[in-house]
Protein backbone atom coordinates (compact mmCIF):
# COMPACT_ATOMS: atom_id res chain seq x y z
CA UNK A 1 0.00 0.00 0.00
CA UNK A 2 1.10 3.56 -0.63
CA UNK A 3 1.49 5.93 2.34
CA UNK A 4 -1.67 7.68 1.18
CA UNK A 5 -3.64 4.43 1.09
CA UNK A 6 -2.48 3.63 4.63
CA UNK A 7 -3.62 7.07 5.80
CA UNK A 8 -7.00 6.63 4.06
CA UNK A 9 -7.52 3.33 5.87
CA UNK A 10 -6.66 4.94 9.21
CA UNK A 11 -9.18 7.73 8.53
CA UNK A 12 -11.83 5.11 7.76
CA UNK A 13 -11.16 3.40 11.11
CA UNK A 14 -11.25 6.71 13.01
CA UNK A 15 -14.53 7.61 11.30
CA UNK A 16 -16.12 4.35 12.41
CA UNK A 17 -14.80 4.77 15.96
CA UNK A 18 -16.33 8.24 16.14
CA UNK A 19 -19.65 7.05 14.73
CA UNK A 20 -20.39 4.41 17.38
CA UNK A 21 -19.72 3.26 20.91
CA UNK A 22 -17.57 0.21 20.21
CA UNK A 23 -14.03 0.01 21.62
CA UNK A 24 -11.36 1.24 19.23
CA UNK A 25 -9.48 -2.07 19.17
CA UNK A 26 -12.66 -3.93 18.20
CA UNK A 27 -13.32 -1.52 15.34
CA UNK A 28 -9.75 -1.85 14.07
CA UNK A 29 -9.82 -5.66 14.37
CA UNK A 30 -13.06 -5.86 12.39
CA UNK A 31 -11.68 -3.53 9.73
CA UNK A 32 -8.67 -5.77 9.15
CA UNK A 33 -10.72 -8.96 9.46
CA UNK A 34 -12.80 -7.91 6.47
CA UNK A 35 -9.71 -6.92 4.49
CA UNK A 36 -7.45 -9.96 4.60
CA UNK A 37 -5.50 -8.60 1.64
CA UNK A 38 -3.84 -5.98 3.88
CA UNK A 39 -0.43 -7.35 4.86
CA UNK A 40 1.17 -7.27 8.30
CA UNK A 41 3.45 -4.29 7.58
CA UNK A 42 0.60 -2.23 6.19
CA UNK A 43 -1.58 -3.14 9.17
CA UNK A 44 1.14 -1.95 11.51
CA UNK A 45 1.41 1.39 9.68
CA UNK A 46 -2.37 1.87 9.61
CA UNK A 47 -2.68 1.02 13.31
CA UNK A 48 0.20 3.38 14.06
CA UNK A 49 -1.56 6.30 12.35
CA UNK A 50 -4.84 5.45 14.10
CA UNK A 51 -3.51 5.16 17.63
CA UNK A 52 -1.28 8.21 17.24
CA UNK A 53 -4.45 10.26 16.77
CA UNK A 54 -6.36 8.50 19.56
CA UNK A 55 -3.57 8.96 22.10
CA UNK A 56 -3.19 12.66 21.33
CA UNK A 57 -6.73 13.64 20.43
CA UNK A 58 -7.06 16.35 23.09
CA UNK A 59 -3.94 18.24 22.03
CA UNK A 60 -4.67 17.73 18.31
CA UNK A 61 -8.19 19.08 18.78
CA UNK A 62 -6.76 22.16 20.52
CA UNK A 63 -4.54 22.88 17.51
CA UNK A 64 -7.36 22.30 15.02
CA UNK A 65 -9.68 24.65 16.91
CA UNK A 66 -6.89 27.22 17.19
CA UNK A 67 -6.53 27.14 13.41
CA UNK A 68 -10.29 27.63 12.96
CA UNK A 69 -10.91 24.30 11.22
CA UNK A 70 -13.71 21.81 11.85
CA UNK A 71 -12.65 18.91 14.09
CA UNK A 72 -13.04 15.45 12.60
CA UNK A 73 -11.14 12.31 11.53
CA UNK A 74 -9.48 14.00 8.53
CA UNK A 75 -8.35 17.13 10.36
CA UNK A 76 -7.11 15.02 13.28
CA UNK A 77 -5.15 12.81 10.91
CA UNK A 78 -3.65 15.82 9.13
CA UNK A 79 -2.64 17.32 12.47
CA UNK A 80 -1.16 14.04 13.67
CA UNK A 81 0.88 13.64 10.51
CA UNK A 82 2.20 17.21 10.74
CA UNK A 83 2.80 17.57 14.49
CA UNK A 84 3.65 14.04 15.67
CA UNK A 85 4.81 12.01 12.68
CA UNK A 86 6.55 15.12 11.29
CA UNK A 87 5.42 14.71 7.70
CA UNK A 88 6.42 17.60 5.47
CA UNK A 89 3.70 19.57 3.73
CA UNK A 90 4.71 18.15 0.34
CA UNK A 91 4.32 14.55 1.55
CA UNK A 92 0.91 15.29 3.02
CA UNK A 93 -0.27 16.96 -0.18
CA UNK A 94 1.03 14.05 -2.27
CA UNK A 95 -0.85 11.55 -0.09
CA UNK A 96 -4.12 13.52 -0.15
CA UNK A 97 -4.26 13.70 -3.95
CA UNK A 98 -7.54 11.89 -4.58
CA UNK A 99 -5.76 9.02 -6.31
CA UNK A 100 -6.87 5.41 -6.17
CA UNK A 101 -7.25 4.23 -2.54
CA UNK A 102 -5.88 7.59 -1.30
CA UNK A 103 -7.79 10.34 0.53
CA UNK A 104 -9.64 13.04 -1.46
CA UNK A 105 -7.90 16.33 -2.16
CA UNK A 106 -7.58 18.79 0.70
CA UNK A 107 -10.18 21.51 0.89
CA UNK A 108 -9.01 25.14 1.39
CA UNK A 109 -9.53 24.93 5.17
CA UNK A 110 -7.46 21.74 5.38
CA UNK A 111 -4.70 23.31 3.29
CA UNK A 112 -4.70 26.25 5.71
CA UNK A 113 -4.44 23.82 8.64
CA UNK A 114 -1.42 22.06 7.14
CA UNK A 115 0.30 25.39 6.43
CA UNK A 116 -0.42 26.68 9.94
CA UNK A 117 1.01 23.58 11.63
CA UNK A 118 4.27 23.56 9.67
CA UNK A 119 7.28 23.91 11.97
CA UNK A 120 5.30 23.52 15.21
CA UNK A 121 5.68 20.80 17.82
CA UNK A 122 2.69 19.10 19.44
CA UNK A 123 2.68 20.95 22.77
CA UNK A 124 2.32 24.73 22.91
CA UNK A 125 2.90 27.06 25.90
CA UNK A 126 -0.68 28.37 25.62
CA UNK A 127 -2.23 24.91 25.59
CA UNK A 128 -4.52 24.23 28.58
CA UNK A 129 -3.25 21.69 31.08
CA UNK A 130 -6.00 19.19 30.27
CA UNK A 131 -5.16 19.20 26.56
CA UNK A 132 -1.43 18.95 27.25
CA UNK A 133 -2.10 15.89 29.41
CA UNK A 134 -4.49 14.35 26.84
CA UNK A 135 -7.44 14.22 29.23
CA UNK A 136 -10.98 15.70 29.16
CA UNK A 137 -11.33 19.05 30.92
CA UNK A 138 -13.99 17.71 33.31
CA UNK A 139 -11.65 14.97 34.50
CA UNK A 140 -8.63 17.17 35.28
CA UNK A 141 -9.67 18.37 38.78
CA UNK A 142 -10.48 14.80 39.88
CA UNK A 143 -7.10 13.51 38.67
CA UNK A 144 -5.36 16.51 40.19
CA UNK A 145 -6.83 15.67 43.60
CA UNK A 146 -5.46 12.13 43.30
CA UNK A 147 -2.01 12.70 41.78
CA UNK A 148 -1.16 16.29 42.73
CA UNK A 149 2.27 17.26 41.43
CA UNK A 150 2.62 13.85 39.82
CA UNK A 151 -0.27 14.40 37.39
CA UNK A 152 1.91 14.97 34.31
CA UNK A 153 4.07 11.95 35.07
CA UNK A 154 1.10 9.65 35.60
CA UNK A 155 -0.79 10.84 32.51
CA UNK A 156 2.31 10.48 30.36
CA UNK A 157 2.76 6.90 31.56
CA UNK A 158 -0.91 6.05 30.98
CA UNK A 159 -0.74 7.41 27.43
CA UNK A 160 2.37 5.47 26.43
CA UNK A 161 1.95 2.32 24.30
CA UNK A 162 1.54 -0.68 26.57
CA UNK A 163 3.91 -3.66 26.36
CA UNK A 164 2.55 -6.90 24.94
CA UNK A 165 1.84 -9.17 27.90
CA UNK A 166 0.73 -12.78 27.73
CA UNK A 167 -1.00 -14.83 30.39
CA UNK A 168 0.12 -18.43 30.60
CA UNK A 169 -2.84 -20.81 30.51
CA UNK A 170 -2.17 -22.92 33.59
CA UNK A 171 -4.65 -25.53 32.33
CA UNK A 172 -2.13 -26.45 29.65
CA UNK A 173 1.33 -25.24 30.69
CA UNK A 174 3.38 -23.54 33.38
CA UNK A 175 5.30 -20.34 32.71
CA UNK A 176 8.61 -22.07 32.00
CA UNK A 177 7.09 -24.42 29.45
CA UNK A 178 5.24 -21.60 27.69
CA UNK A 179 8.44 -19.55 27.61
CA UNK A 180 10.32 -22.46 26.03
CA UNK A 181 7.55 -22.99 23.48
CA UNK A 182 7.73 -19.34 22.43
CA UNK A 183 11.54 -19.44 22.26
CA UNK A 184 11.32 -22.49 19.99
CA UNK A 185 9.40 -20.30 17.54
CA UNK A 186 11.93 -17.48 17.79
CA UNK A 187 9.93 -15.30 20.19
CA UNK A 188 11.79 -13.92 23.21
CA UNK A 189 9.68 -13.47 26.34
CA UNK A 190 10.53 -12.66 29.93
CA UNK A 191 8.49 -13.11 33.12
CA UNK A 192 6.30 -10.16 34.02
CA UNK A 193 7.59 -8.34 37.13
CA UNK A 194 4.39 -8.70 39.21
CA UNK A 195 2.13 -11.40 37.81
CA UNK A 196 3.42 -14.95 38.46
CA UNK A 197 1.59 -16.25 35.37
CA UNK A 198 2.63 -13.60 32.84
CA UNK A 199 5.19 -13.26 30.07
CA UNK A 200 6.23 -10.00 28.41
CA UNK A 201 7.24 -9.84 24.76
CA UNK A 202 9.82 -7.58 23.19
CA UNK A 203 8.19 -5.68 20.33
CA UNK A 204 5.17 -6.64 18.26
CA UNK A 205 4.75 -10.29 17.37
CA UNK A 206 2.17 -11.88 14.98
CA UNK A 207 0.76 -14.11 17.71
CA UNK A 208 -1.94 -15.62 15.53
CA UNK A 209 0.72 -17.53 13.60
CA UNK A 210 2.38 -19.10 16.65
CA UNK A 211 1.72 -22.70 17.68
CA UNK A 212 1.93 -21.69 21.36
CA UNK A 213 -1.01 -19.35 20.79
CA UNK A 214 -3.02 -21.65 18.53
CA UNK A 215 -2.69 -24.49 21.03
CA UNK A 216 -3.92 -22.28 23.89
CA UNK A 217 -0.73 -22.18 25.94
CA UNK A 218 -0.88 -18.37 26.13
CA UNK A 219 -3.44 -15.59 25.82
CA UNK A 220 -2.92 -11.87 25.33
CA UNK A 221 -3.66 -10.10 28.61
CA UNK A 222 -2.18 -7.05 30.32
CA UNK A 223 -0.38 -7.77 33.56
CA UNK A 224 -2.84 -5.58 35.49
CA UNK A 225 -5.77 -7.69 34.31
CA UNK A 226 -3.92 -10.86 35.28
CA UNK A 227 -3.40 -9.49 38.79
CA UNK A 228 -7.07 -8.48 39.08
CA UNK A 229 -8.14 -12.02 38.22
CA UNK A 230 -5.64 -13.46 40.72
CA UNK A 231 -6.91 -11.19 43.49
CA UNK A 232 -10.42 -12.59 43.03
CA UNK A 233 -9.00 -15.77 44.62
CA UNK A 234 -11.38 -18.05 42.73
CA UNK A 235 -10.75 -21.74 43.41
CA UNK A 236 -11.79 -25.17 42.14
CA UNK A 237 -15.40 -26.06 42.89
CA UNK A 238 -16.56 -22.49 43.52
CA UNK A 239 -19.49 -20.70 41.92
CA UNK A 240 -18.12 -17.55 40.28
CA UNK A 241 -19.69 -14.87 38.09
CA UNK A 242 -17.70 -12.51 35.86
CA UNK A 243 -20.24 -9.69 35.78
CA UNK A 244 -18.58 -7.68 32.97
CA UNK A 245 -16.96 -10.37 30.85
CA UNK A 246 -16.47 -8.55 27.54
CA UNK A 247 -14.64 -10.85 25.16
CA UNK A 248 -13.66 -13.18 28.01
CA UNK A 249 -10.02 -12.38 28.84
CA UNK A 250 -10.42 -12.34 32.62
CA UNK A 251 -13.04 -15.09 32.41
CA UNK A 252 -10.33 -17.32 30.98
CA UNK A 253 -7.96 -16.36 33.78
CA UNK A 254 -10.60 -17.15 36.42
CA UNK A 255 -11.39 -20.50 34.77
CA UNK A 256 -7.71 -21.48 34.88
CA UNK A 257 -7.57 -20.64 38.60
CA UNK A 258 -10.62 -22.86 39.08
CA UNK A 259 -8.87 -25.71 37.24
CA UNK A 260 -12.03 -26.16 35.14
CA UNK A 261 -13.95 -27.28 38.22
CA UNK A 262 -17.01 -25.50 39.56
CA UNK A 263 -19.35 -23.05 37.84
CA UNK A 264 -18.24 -19.85 36.11
CA UNK A 265 -20.83 -17.58 34.47
CA UNK A 266 -19.63 -14.93 32.01
CA UNK A 267 -22.15 -12.06 31.87
CA UNK A 268 -22.12 -9.17 29.43
CA UNK A 269 -24.65 -6.61 28.16
CA UNK A 270 -22.99 -6.55 24.71
CA UNK A 271 -23.93 -9.93 23.28
CA UNK A 272 -21.68 -9.50 20.24
CA UNK A 273 -18.67 -9.17 22.52
CA UNK A 274 -19.73 -12.24 24.45
CA UNK A 275 -19.94 -14.24 21.23
CA UNK A 276 -16.28 -13.51 20.55
CA UNK A 277 -15.30 -15.44 23.66
CA UNK A 278 -16.50 -18.83 22.34
CA UNK A 279 -13.43 -19.43 20.20
CA UNK A 280 -11.07 -18.33 22.97
CA UNK A 281 -12.70 -20.70 25.45
CA UNK A 282 -12.32 -23.65 23.08
CA UNK A 283 -8.70 -22.84 22.35
CA UNK A 284 -7.91 -22.59 26.06
CA UNK A 285 -9.59 -25.92 26.85
CA UNK A 286 -12.09 -24.27 29.21
CA UNK A 287 -15.40 -26.08 29.71
CA UNK A 288 -16.85 -24.83 33.03
CA UNK A 289 -18.09 -21.50 31.63
CA UNK A 290 -21.69 -20.51 30.89
CA UNK A 291 -22.06 -17.38 28.77
CA UNK A 292 -25.07 -15.20 29.49
CA UNK A 293 -26.12 -11.96 27.79
CA UNK A 294 -27.87 -9.51 30.11
CA UNK A 295 -30.26 -6.68 29.27
CA UNK A 296 -28.74 -4.53 32.04
CA UNK A 297 -27.42 -4.78 35.60
CA UNK A 298 -31.08 -5.10 36.66
CA UNK A 299 -31.73 -8.12 34.44
CA UNK A 300 -34.17 -10.67 35.92
CA UNK A 301 -31.39 -13.28 35.89
CA UNK A 302 -29.33 -11.09 38.24
CA UNK A 303 -32.15 -10.77 40.77
CA UNK A 304 -32.89 -14.49 40.59
CA UNK A 305 -29.27 -15.47 41.34
CA UNK A 306 -28.41 -12.76 43.88
CA UNK A 307 -26.38 -14.18 46.74
CA UNK A 308 -25.76 -17.51 45.03
CA UNK A 309 -22.08 -17.05 44.08
CA UNK A 310 -18.86 -17.42 46.04
CA UNK A 311 -17.18 -14.69 44.00
CA UNK A 312 -18.62 -11.79 41.98
CA UNK A 313 -15.96 -10.34 39.71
Amino acid sequence: MTPGAQVAAAIDILTEINAGDRPADDVAADYFRHRRYIGAKDRAQIAGHTYTVLRHRASLDWWIARCGVAIGPRSRMLSGLALIERWQREKIMASFDGGRFRPPLLCPAEERLVRSLAGHSLYHPEMPRAAANEIPEWLEPHLQSVFGKGLEREMSALNAPAPTDLRVNMLKADRERAQRALAAEGVAAEPTPLSPIGLRLHGRVPLGNLAAFKEGLVEVQDESSQIAALLADAGPGMRVVDFCAGAGGKTLALAARMANRGKLVACEVSSWRLERSARRLRRAGVHNVERRALSSERDKWVKKHAGSFDRVF
